[in-house]
């Protein structure tokens, strides 16, 4: 249960990152104003996609873990050890490429579907 609590974490700092881009835009530009009631009906949708990748990631991190261990030829013995040592940063690691990972498809998809329209 502490993964997904990690991972959740990952996603919220990833989301704060973003509130804060989005704060020196408002910060920095005096034509842009702060509508953040507007900025939250735009982009929950996003928010709360990047935070189920995030939990999705951070239920198969161990075999996603495992299998790169395998792939770079590790000894199962050191694998193991490091895993457990670093499974905090792991899951919270999920949690922020999850979220990334969200950005990054959405921004593709809607490139994408601008150039479909045109």
């Amino acid at each position: 249960m502490v993964i997904y609590e990690i991972a959740l974490i990952g996603s919220l700092f990833f989301i704060a990152i973003r509130l804060k881009m989005e704060k020196e835009k408002v910060d920095t530009d005096p034509k842009h104003k702060s509508k953040w009631k507007q900025y939250f009906m735009r982009e929950w949708d996003d928010m709360a996609f990047s935070i189920l990748a995030g939990q999705g990631l951070a239920v198969v991190q161990e075999s996603l873990f495992f299998t790169y261990t395998g792939w770079a030829e590790w000894e199962d013995d050191r694998a193991i050890d490091m895993y457990f040592e670093a499974e905090p940063l792991i899951a919270f690691s999920m949690g922020l490429f999850g979220s990334v990972l969200v950005m990054i498809l959405f921004k593709y998809i809607i490139r994408k579907a601008n150039k479909l329209t045109e």
